[in-house]
């Protein structure tokens, strides 16, 4: 899963955290 994935998926941006959390 990816930030990328995650705004296809649900139309809107990934909070702050999960972004952090997934993303290097």
């Amino acid at each position: 899963l990816c930030r990328r994935h995650w705004e296809e998926e649900m139309g809107r941006a990934a909070p702050d955290d999960f972004i952090g959390f997934v993303a290097p």
